[in-house]
Parts: structure tokens; C-alpha cells; sequence
């Protein structure tokens, strides 16, 4: 129980201190047979992105509106910390290339 309160407290702590409005996120830039660009990429019905927890500054959380280089803006659905990596999951498909690094992701 102590491991998930410290998982929980360090998530929030990560994910609460925003710089400015409109930060920007970069997807981290691995590609593996999950991830292209660090955007999700099976067809299982999520659409999402990571950020390595290190580069996480702004604040994301459920219903935050996002703007992507390519798909324009989605609604974050959900977020897993799982450290060192942030997984972000959006309403609405996601492009690798025109939306995955090296490209910018702008909180709304």
C-alpha cells in the first residue's frame, strides 16, 4: 500500500508543475512494434503517446485538450505513470509522423 500512495504522490508531483499556458510535450522518439514516433501504434482501440517522466513539466490530466502537429486537438482519456515513463492516451487516432517526435504537443 505504501509502493501505490508514493507511485500515486510522485505521479502527481511530476505531472502538477506547469510552466506557462500552452506547454508543449515531445513524444519520446522510440519505435518498436508497439510505438512509432512514441505514439501508440497496435489497432486496439487506444490512441495515445508517452513522454519519459523526466521531460513531464506541464500538466496533463483527463479532459485536458491537446493540439497535435498534424491531428489537431484531442481530449486526454487517460494517463498511466508507470516511471520513468508517462503513457497518455487521447479520444481520437493519432498520426506517428506528422504527430509523433520529433513534433511538439501543445496543452490547451
Amino acid at each position: 500500500m505504501k509502493k501505490i500512495i508514493a507511485l500515486i504522490f510522485t505521479s502527481l508531483l511530476v505531472l502538477s508543475a506547469c510552466d506557462s499556458p500552452n506547454s508543449q510535450l515531445t513524444p519520446d522518439k522510440l519505435t518498436d512494434a508497439n510505438w512509432k514516433n512514441g505514439i501508440w501504434i497496435l489497432k486496439d482501440g487506444r490512441n495515445g503517446f508517452f513522454i519519459t517522466s523526466e521531460s513531464a513539466k506541464p500538466t496533463v490530466s483527463v479532459g485536458t485538450v491537446l493540439k497535435f502537429a498534424k491531428s489537431g486537438e484531442r481530449v486526454v482519456k487517460d494517463v498511466i505513470v508507470a516511471p520513468p515513463y508517462i503513457n497518455i492516451y487521447v479520444d481520437k487516432p493519432l498520426d506517428p509522423d506528422g504527430d509523433g517526435f520529433p513534433n511538439k504537443v501543445v496543452i490547451k
